[in-house]
Order: C-alpha cells, then sequence, then structure tokens
C-alpha cells in the first residue's frame, strides 16, 4: 500500500477501503500504527522508561474491541445470508482482514498528542481534552461503519446503527467499570474543577447510554432485515500492486515520537520519584525533592498526591500538615497543599460545591445548624488560619468561630466521660 492510501481511507474511500481490506499487510501496519498511537497517548503522561507497557494499552484494547465488533458484524450478517447466493469468506480470513481495518483506524488518535497542558489552564486543558476524544471518538464510528458497509455491502445506515450499539454498551462497561465513582458528585464529594468536569461528563455519558440502547437495538434489528442477502464480490477486495510505503511510512511514525520522549519524559521520571515517595509517606524527603526543582520540571497536568479518591486520602492530610510547619517547602509546591488542605478541610465541614466558601458557613452557625465540627478538624483550620494568605478577615472570623465550636464540642465530651464511667460502675454494682 502506498502512502496516500491512508488518508484516502481515514476519510472512507471506497477504493482505499478495499485496498486495505485485501492486503496481506494491513494488519502489520495497523500494529505499528496503532502503538504509533500509543506514544502519542502517553509521551508526555506516564514514565514509559519504567512503565514501557503503556504504549501497549492502546493496542491490547484495540485488539479486544476489533474481536468483539467482529463476532457482532459477522455473526449477525452470516445468519442474515446463510444459504443465500454469493461466497462468504472464511472466518479466519475475514476477521484477520476485519482487524487490520480495525487498527488502521489508529492514525487518528495522533490527535491526542496536543499537549494542551502547556498552554492552557488545567480545566480548559481537560476541556479540550475531552473535546479532541469526542472528536476522535464520532470520527471512528463513522469511519468504521463506512468500512463495514463497502466490507459486507450493506447500507450505511444500517452498520451504523450495528456499530452504534456497540459503542453504547462499551461506553455503559468502560464508565461504569472507571475508578472514580460517579455518585461522589452527588454525594458531596469536593473535587476539583477538573475533577468535577471529568466525573459530570461521565455521568452524562453513562445516562445517555442507558436511555439510548433501544434506540440501537431496535434499529439494529430493523436494519438487519433490511441487509442484503447476497454477499460481496470479494475478489474486488484484493490489492493489485504491492507497495511497501505506507509500512515504512508506520515506522517512521513510531520512531519520530524520539524527540518528544527526550523532551517530556524527564519531567515523568521526577513526577514517578515524588509520588512513590509521598505513596510511602515520606513526605518530608518528598517536599525537598520537589523544592529542589522548578514547577515546569514537572508536568503541567501534574497532581500529586494526596489526591481525593473515594474521600481517602494518602498521606494523611495532618502528615502533611506536620511536615510543612517543620520544613516549609519552596512557594509552588506549599501552592499546592495548602489547596489540598483547604479542599480537604471544606469537604469536613460539608462545603461540597466550587461555589461554596468559608462565608457560607455563617448562617449555618447563626441558625445552630453547624453544631459539630469535630475535634480532629481543629489542626486543619489553625493551619489554614496560620498560613493560608487567601483568607479575608471575615474567612479569618468564620475559622475562628469554628474552632470554638470545635473546641467546646471536644470539652463536653471530656466532661461527659467520667461522670458515664460512674454511671456504669454503679449499674454493675446493682
Amino acid at each position: 500500500m502506498r502512502i496516500s492510501t491512508l488518508p484516502k481511507y481515514l476519510i472512507g474511500n471506497r477504493s482505499a477501503i478495499l485496498e486495505v481490506a485485501g492486503s496481506r499487510m494491513a494488519l502489520t501496519i495497523g500494529i505499528l500504527f496503532t502503538i504509533s498511537a500509543g506514544f502519542a497517548r502517553e509521551y508526555d503522561g506516564e514514565d514509559l522508561l519504567h512503565e514501557p507497557w503503556y504504549v501497549l494499552i492502546p493496542l491490547a484494547a484495540s485488539l479486544v474491541m476489533g474481536s468483539a465488533l467482529f463476532a457482532l458484524i459477522h455473526r449477525a450478517v452470516s445468519l442474515r445470508r446463510k444459504d443465500v447466493e454469493g461466497t462468504p469468506p472464511s472466518q479466519a480470513k475475514a476477521f484477520r482482514s476485519f482487524i487490520g481495518l480495525f487498527l488502521m483506524t489508529a492514525p487518528l488518535a495522533w490527535l491526542y498528542a496536543v499537549p494542551y497542558e502547556e498552554f492552557l489552564s488545567p480545566f480548559e486543558a481537560m476541556r479540550w481534552n475531552l473535546c479532541t476524544l469526542a472528536v476522535v471518538a464520532v470520527w471512528r464510528v463513522i469511519l468504521i461503519s463506512r468500512v463495514i458497509s463497502v466490507v459486507y455491502g450493506m447500507r450505511l445506515v444500517h452498520a451504523f446503527f450495528l456499530v452504534m450499539l456497540f459503542a453504547d454498551v462499551l461506553t455503559f462497561l468502560v464508565v461504569v467499570l472507571m475508578p472514580k465513582p460517579i455518585v461522589a458528585i452527588m454525594g458531596g464529594i469536593r473535587y476539583s474543577e477538573v475533577d468535577r468536569l471529568v466525573l459530570y461528563v461521565t455521568h452524562n455519558l453513562m445516562v445517555w447510554s442507558v436511555l439510548t440502547v433501544l434506540v440501537w437495538l431496535i434499529g439494529s434489528v430493523i436494519c438487519l432485515n433490511l441487509i442484503k442477502k447476497a454477499w460481496p464480490d470479494q475478489q474486488s477486495q484484493q490489492a493489485t500492486h504491492k507497495h511497501h510505503s505506507l509500512f515504512v511510512f508506520a515506522l517512521v511514525s513510531i520512531v519520530a515520537w524520539t524527540p518528544a520522549l527526550w523532551i517530556s519524559q524527564p519531567d515523568q521520571w521526577r513526577k514517578r520519584e515524588a509520588d512513590e515517595l509521598l505513596r510511602k509517606g515520606e513526605v518530608a524527603k518528598a517536599f525537598q525533592l520537589m523544592s529542589m526543582h522548578e514547577p515546569d520540571q514537572y508536568p503541567a497536568s501534574w497532581n500529586p498526591p494526596p489526591r481525593n479518591t473515594y474521600g481517602e486520602y494518602v498521606p494523611e492530610i495532618d502528615e502533611i500538615i506536620e511536615v510543612m510547619r517543620d520544613n516549609w517547602p519552596t512557594d509552588w509546591v506549599a501552592e499546592i497543599y495548602l489547596d489540598k488542605i483547604r479542599r480537604a478541610t471544606k469537604q469536613a465541614l460539608r462545603l461540597y460545591h466550587n461555589g461554596e466558601e468559608w462565608s457560607d458557613l455563617t448562617e449555618r452557625m447563626d441558625k445552630g445548624w453547624l453544631d459539630s465540627v469535630r475535634e480532629e478538624n481543629i489542626g486543619k483550620l489553625e493551619f489554614l488560619q496560620e498560613y493560608d494568605q487567601t483568607l479575608t478577615e471575615d474567612d479569618h472570623e468564620v475559622i475562628t468561630r469554628l474552632i470554638e465550636i470545635a473546641q467546646t464540642e471536644a470539652e463536653e465530651k471530656q466532661s461527659e466521660a467520667p461522670a458515664n464511667g460512674l454511671s456504669g460502675t454503679i449499674k454493675r454494682s446493682d
């Protein structure tokens, strides 16, 4: 296949699709392109020196999804065309051809390589990453629908409904299996703007996948009954010329990531080292290491531990506060962890949403709705009051009242403890 075959294929050109379908090199070239797409996804997102398998995740996922889609399409069409005119392809040959066609969509994932984090805010970068994901997903659905319509000799709309049924079920499964729980949004866990954006998008995807599954299912059943009963002429799918320029281009597409890796991977190595220290609870060493570098020597999208996942923090926020009191880190590190302490404290006080601030607790305290602050929050509140330069005078007043409530609550518990113990002793003697 020639290099010119690739852009034609990616826009759904019929002759290019038939050329790829009939080429024995399509599967090999598709594998190479998928590995290249893995570099596009992860060159600035993972430490590929220590965890090189991240590059192969797109290949493994594509093989699984391609095989599942082939099983659905080929089986459905074979049942519809049982004992009819035309010669069906052998299953092994059809599978190899289909997987090659499926993997050849991988160059679309090169769009993921755009480093939005380098020139946009974290929120805007995530928004554009999600937009890119949506564009690639829609393009792939339309392209693979076109491929199926050409290879299996059916109308595009019929193939589209079958592909959308598959995509809908796959989307639901992926969202459900994601590590962050969607119910956390309704539960009030205080995530960052970026986390909240991801959670809302995945929540909406899950809802829409459930709401539309019947549409795709009923449409697929109808379309299957409208599919032409004759198999298309398989001879027309055989490539007539042998060219290896596309194979060479696929190899070059992998090697071409070397400069990007050379630039981005040292940041990932420093990130990995700091992450490991923090997860082990060696906060002081991690802060010392991070303070030796500038913020631009770490990935722009890096969110160092602890991260708010299922409401748990590793390392503990109190441990971070203790280290920061004893040995204040450099300004950029301090700013990150002050924000984390601020978020954790507000979450503990049930200030759930990004729009809620300290002043929103005033009404609760005035009306007696906030009768419990818990003693374990005193240290966080005192730390913020002493070190958080973003606090206004009103914020300081609110935090002082919160500390007083927590201290009063703690004193009442201490005074009740001896009385309860004495009462228990008297009852036992009775």
